[in-house]
């Protein structure tokens, strides 16, 4: 993906918020780990990233909060299959 991309992604997530920067984080070293180190193809680090950022914007609408200096009211690293079998 390259930096344009990135940023206007960034654009669209609330990054000033602690916990979805913490995701950005996580998001970027998860697509550079399997884009440099597992040498995935483009199109499955496309999809793998595209991925990434529609879960994160589906826990974003469906458990924010409605003050907007806490947006998102539960920690990234406690999500677990829960989450993740409601988003699919």
């Amino acid at each position: 993906m390259n930096e344009i991309a990135s940023n206007e992604k960034n654009k669209m997530l609330n990054v000033a918020d602690p916990q979805l920067s913490a995701f950005i984080i996580y998001h970027t070293s998860f697509i550079n780990f399997i884009k440099n180190e597992k040498r995935f193809s483009v199109n499955t680090v496309i999809s793998y990233s595209n991925d990434l950022l529609q879960f994160i914007t589906f826990i974003e609408n469906k458990f924010s909060s409605t003050q907007p200096t806490n947006r998102l009211n539960i920690n990234i690293t406690n999500l677990n299959h829960t989450y993740i079998r409601a988003w699919i």
